[in-house]
Formats: C-alpha cells, structure tokens, sequence
C-alpha cells in the first residue's frame, strides 16, 4: 500500500493524496439529525458519538478537559468511515497520526498548555471516500498562510483556521484541501474582521461562513474582530451570530429550523461567556417556504407553527415549543373545559350562564354591563366567534382559573396557563398567558379523536366555533382556488370537493402601546380542518383527514398591516394537504384512454353497419356519444330508426343509405375530461343486381330466383328496362350480371 508522507518544517506540514470527497457539514442544507455540547468532557462527546450515531466535525476546546462539540448523524449525505477525534496531541504525535496511519485532518484545535502547544483533531482516513489531496499548517503567521495558499499548486482551499496565543504570541493554523476536481468551490478567507465587516463580505461573496475565530476579543472601546473562512456554495438558508448567550443560541436554532455549523466561544469586554456561531438550514422545503414566507412578511418578533395529522404524522413543525402569549386563542381551553364538564354530566348546553362585571376587546379593565343569562351554548359561540371578552370572562368565573389550568395540565398541555383576564393584557400588564404551537396542535387533536370528550360534542362544538361549512372563509377560498387550477377538477367536482371539506379555528390578537412610537403585537390562530380524500380504486371510496395546526408571531414591532398577515399565512398550512386531496379526486377520475380504435366499414345499401372502440377504462362512471362529421362539423347522433347504441361502445347505423356514408367517431366523457376517437369511414355500396335473393351472395339461388320472378311476370325480372316488358332481352341481361359476379 502506498503511504502519502507529510513533510514537516518551519512549523509546515503539506500532505498529498488522491483526490476524494471533502466533508461539507458547514454548508450541506439536507435536513438531518444532529447535536451539539457546550463544555463537555472528552468522556461525553466520545459518548455522543457511539450512542447516538454522532459524527463530530467541529470541537473547541474551553477549558481543561473541556469542550464545545457540534455532530451529525453519520448517515446518508452525512456519512464517513473511520472519524475519530483525538486530544492532548503534542505537534509530533499528531504528525505521527495522520503520517503512520495514512488519516488527514477535518478540523484542528490548538491551544498552550504550560507553554506547550497542544492539539485537538478530528481525522478520517485519508483512502477511499474520505481521502483527498490536502495539507495543514502549525503556528504560522497569516503571511504564511497567504504565502502557502498562493504558490500551492493544485491550489488549496483552505476548511479551519485556528487562531491561538503560545507564550503570549499569537499563533494560526490552517487546514486546506485540493481546491481541484469534485471539491472545487469558490472560497475566501479574512483575518481580524469587524462583525459588520464580515456580515458585508458574506453579502459581497453570496457565501456561507465555514470557520469562524475570534482574532482579537472586544473591549470596552473595541468591538471583537473575527477571522473567518467562507465559501461560495449558498443553497437554502444561512445565518451567522457573532454575539450570542446560550440560551440564545438555542431559541435562534429553534427559530430558524437549523443546524450548528460553526461554534467559537469567548468572553465579552464584561466578563460575559459569547458564542459567534453559524447555522444552515436544517428543515425539509414546505418548511422552509412557510418559515421565509412569514419572516419576509412580518420582520420583527418571534414565531412558530405546526400542522398535524390527527393520530397521524407531523407535516411541518417550526418553534413549536416555544411559549408565547395566545390572546384569544386561549379561549379553546374554556369551551374544551365547557365541553368535558358536559360530557361528565356536570354542565349542559341548555344551562344559563350569569354575565356580571367583565372585560371588552377595548382592554378597559375591569367594566360593568346590565346581567344577562344567555345558554352555555350562546355563551360558547360568543366566546368563539366574535370573540366576546365579556362571555369568555363569564366562563372563566363559572367554571374557575384554577380548574381551568388543571384540565389544561391533565390533558398533557405543559405550557398552557391561565395567568391573566382576557382582554386585559395590555391595561394591567399581569403575568402573561402561555401557550405554545405543540400545546395548540395537541388539544384540538385531541378533541378531534375524542379523546378530551365524546365526537358528538367534538361536532357541536366545531360547529358553534366559525366552522366554514356555515360561514364560508375567503382565506381558505383563496388557497383552494389556487390549487383546483392546477387540476382537471370540474365545476361540478369542485362544489363536492368544497361540500365535504370544513375548517374551525380560533384566533387571537393583543397590540399595546398602539400609541407609542414602537407598538407590541401578539397575532395567533390555530384550529382544526378535515379534508375528503379518494382512493382505492376502481370505485374509489372517499375518506376524510383530519388536520390540527397552529402558528403564532410574539411581541413584534411591526404594524397591524403585517402582522395581520398571519392570518393570511395560517391557512398556507393546508396547502400541501389541500393539493393532495385534489390530486387524489383527479386520480379518480382520469379520462380513459383508447385500447383499439373504430374501424372503416363498407356494407351494402340496405345493410347494417357497425363501429366498435374498446377502452383502456379508468375507474369512474363515463358517457359514450357516437358522432357524425356533417358540413365539417362533428353532430351528435341519437338513437331511433337510423341508428342504435350510440351511447354504448359499439354503433350500429342501421339499413344504411348512401346518405350515410362519411365519418364516425366517439366520445368517452367523464366529469374530469374527455377522450375522443380517431374517425372512421362507413362506405355504402349499391346492391348487386344478380344478387336476386338479396343475401349478399350470388350464386345458382339467385338464378333460381330470378327465373321464378321471370315466370310469375314480377317486374323486378324486366333487367332490360328499354323494352318495358319481360322478353328474351331480361334473360340475357341478367345472365350478364351473373357471369361478372357484381362485386
């Protein structure tokens, strides 16, 4: 076997080998499983990486014994044999790894130890998929890195830089890779950079970061600089945070629906522990047009979403965990409650419900009205429809906050909390009420299945909700009519289509400080669809899907004319499913197609013709029309004397006429198109005179005939009509016809 030797000097090490694949990890967008530690020992992350499947491509180190990790599955797009990471390498041992075991580096970490350089490195095997031309640097300056990345030949592209201090001076090292043949890529690299400085560049490049180094960390005077490494390559989405907590780090993960690709640590000019990170994209793509479509909408606050199939998967989910205040969407809790309290016996739609001193949608709390006592059901539909404040307050009081929380907890809804009135978010600034799109999604599918309470109340109470099969919802239109245009759904299918589908839902809204110079806006709605399916063919049974979904924008700046847009956006949700349903009514009515078509026939006048097409049929009911083409147009034929079966597959024109002749064709008709013959000829021949008998043949039983016409003096037998009477002339006439046979 060969071995591909690294030649070491002056803190150089260049290495060769044939080319391969690079890992791309910091820019591959193909959603994927993955992870990452803050300040783990090398225990753990050896942990991670056999119990969950984990490749490590990026590891710092934090402290003694200490790291920050980040992996993904080692599956699929993202999987290489043979990744090991190794620690506390001196700068020999870890050319002695990658030399007498023929391994190159991934990622390289660099640190004093005492006054010794120390190294963290991740290797693969430098053979097969994993290997590569490449080469690394150790504590070299950026000239020399500049000076190595120039005269290389094959160019390098350089994966990590590593920035460090060795007995008070700063240090770099580099790792590159041929920049030649499948890992080609345009690619730049900067040293000490402001964070506005890179944010420009990566703008400038329309490139992603692939490495990212503190160079000089910030002060109370200086911002931080970083020295960074970007690449051309750019699909989906990318983001990059020069100065995040933690926590932050993982609500910007949640939020964006992506993946860690570059993680740096350091301590701000207050002491504060920052990360500078990078991220990719890590969401499937209706995912990903949902999230861009709400961002380029609404820029400010945040959000989430979620549509699920009842006691099925999850479509698309977005920051679903996260907590924020529902507005009146919290209201689905008090009618679940109301709802179970009926299904238990202990409440009735009939009942009255005492409306005293409440709250408005004016946020004036609290107010006094005149008592009323409409039915528990009026109430509900008050509460859920226009959303009246006043009868949502009348519930609250009826059934108690705390019973309320409890039914909210017992049905397994963490992060759902009753903390303050309705209506009264903005007046009295209490604690805020809590929500989040998973908790949504769970209690409206569970009262789809009927797990909260009985489906006869999981209908009624749907439909006291604003439901679409008795108000309608022009949003809802809006998307339904964009999908049935790319079908072949007619007008008819279409209405039925709309008949079977229906959609409840609930929404909320708070804005206070309307009349400040920066306004804060909570927008939400969730609810529950069920759309009619087809399938098993050849008949293809119609089945119905349920759907619970929800989404949210938090605490934006942004005005009303945005943020309103997320109920524009919410019912982008059922889009996918919507165009799924159609397709599979427009499977169940495809247009047949033609196994055999009519052929041309030639009869003799007075006989019966037949056209005949055999069909490739595909399940749903069809309409067969015979044709005539008549003055160039095609005419409908219709049964009776002329002509029978011209709603079957087979015509019959019968006696047929020399009117008759020209072409036939049919038409197959369905509610979802049609298919159309190619036209046949009928041709209508004159009878054969010698074919006394009319039989179709001539032969010694025509003569017969004629001879006994000629006896018995029947005018059929004067052949010779000149003469006007039966005579010798008849005789040889028709001897004449007989002899040529008359085809």
């Amino acid at each position: 076997m060969r071995r591909f030797l690294c030649l070491l000097g002056f803190g150089l090490s260049v290495c060769s080998a044939p080319t391969g694949a690079t890992p791309d990890d910091r820019w591959t967008d193909t959603p994927t499983g993955w992870t990452y530690l803050f300040g783990a020992t090398s225990t753990e992350v050896t942990n991670l990486q056999n119990g969950s499947n984990q490749r490590i491509f990026n590891i710092e180190r934090v402290g003694s014994g200490l790291y920050n990790a980040i992996g993904v599955t080692n599956a699929g797009a993202y999987q290489l044999p043979g990744m090991q990471v190794n620690y506390a390498l001196t700068g020999t041992t870890l050319a002695n790894l990658v030399n007498n075991n023929n391994r190159r580096i991934i990622d390289l970490e660099t640190y004093d130890v005492g006054g010794v350089e120390n190294h963290a490195a991740i290797t693969v095997p430098n053979t097969g998929a994993t290997g590569a031309g490449w080469g690394y640097l150790v504590r070299v300056s950026p000239a020399q890195i500049d000076g190595w990345i120039t005269n290389a030949n094959p160019p390098l592209r350089i994966i990590d830089l590593d920035v460090y201090t060795l007995n008070g001076t700063k240090q770099y090292t580099a790792v590159a890779v041929n920049n030649t043949g499948s890992q080609a890529h345009g690619w730049w690299y900067y040293y000490g950079q402001t964070a506005a400085q890179v944010t420009s560049l990566l703008t400038q490049n329309q490139a992603r970061l692939v490495d990212i180094e503190v160079d000089t960390p910030p002060t109370l005077v200086n911002p931080a600089t970083f020295t960074v490494v970007m690449i051309a390559d750019n699909p989906g989405g990318g983001w990059w945070y020069p100065s995040l907590s933690a926590p932050q780090v993982a609500a910007l993960l949640n939020q964006n629906g992506a993946r860690l690709t570059c993680l740096k640590r350091y301590t701000d000019a207050f002491g504060a522990t920052r990360y500078a990170v990078a991220m990719v994209d890590n969401v499937d793509a209706e995912t990903r047009r949902i999230r861009d479509l709400i961002r380029s909408t609404i820029p400010t606050g945040d959000f989430g979403f979620k549509i699920k199939q009842v006691g099925g998967p999850t479509l698309v989910s977005l920051n679903e965990n996260f907590v924020f205040e529902p507005a009146s969407q919290m209201k689905i809790l008090h009618a679940a409650y109301a709802m179970h309290r009926i299904d238990i016996g202990q409440d009735d739609l009939n009942n009255t419900v005492t409306l005293n001193t409440g709250t408005n949608s004016s946020q004036s709390c609290p107010y006094s009205v005149s008592p009323t006592s409409p039915t528990l059901r009026t109430t509900i539909q008050q509460m859920m429809r226009p959303s009246s404040n006043h009868h949502t307050e009348a519930l609250r009081q009826r059934y108690g906050t705390t019973n309320l929380n409890n039914y909210a907890a017992a049905a397994g809804l963490s992060d759902v909390r009753l903390n303050h009135t309705l209506g009264c978010l903005c007046s009295s600034l209490p604690d805020f009420n809590t929500f989040t799109s998973r908790d949504a999604v769970s209690i409206y599918e569970q009262i789809a299945d009927g797990s909260l309470f009985g489906l006869d109340l999981k209908d009624e109470l749907f439909s006291i909700m604003s439901n679409y099969a008795q108000l309608g919802n022009f949003r809802v239109d809006t998307v339904m009519n964009q999908e049935f245009a790319q079908t072949n759904l007619t007008t008819t299918e279409r209405a039925a289509f709309r008949d079977a589908f229906n959609q409840s839902n609930k929404g909320g809204s708070y804005t206070c400080g309307a009349s400040s110079p920066d306004p804060r806006r909570w927008r939400t709605d969730a609810g529950w669809a069920t759309i009619p399916f087809k399938t098993g063919g050849p008949l293809y049974l119609q089945f119905d899907r349920e759907y619970a979904m929800s989404i949210f924008v938090n605490d934006s700046s942004d005005p009303a004319s945005s943020t309103d847009e997320i109920y524009n956006i919410f019912y982008e949700l059922i889009r996918v499913p919507l165009r799924e349903a159609m397709q599979s009514w427009d499977a169940a009515c495809d247009p047949d197609g033609i196994f055999s078509q009519p052929q041309n026939d030639t009869v003799v006048e007075g006989d019966d013709a037949r056209f005949t097409v055999t069909i490739l049929a595909r399940p749903g009911s069809r309409e067969y029309r015979w044709q005539k083409l008549v003055g160039g147009s095609w005419v409908s034929l219709f049964n009776g004397v002329a002509y029978a079966g011209v709603d079957t597959a087979t015509l019959t024109v019968l006696n047929a006429q020399p009117d008759d002749a020209g072409q036939y064709r049919v038409r197959i008709t369905k509610p979802c198109g049609e298919t159309i013959s190619q036209p046949a000829t009928l041709t209508v021949s004159a009878p054969c005179p010698a074919d006394f008998d009319n039989n179709g043949l001539v032969n010694f039983f025509d003569v017969a005939a004629f001879i006994n016409a000629y006896n018995t003096q029947d005018p059929a037998a004067d052949l010779a009509a000149p003469f006007g009477t039966l005579n010798f002339f008849d005789v040889a006439a028709y001897i004449s016809l007989y002899n040529a046979g008359c085809p």
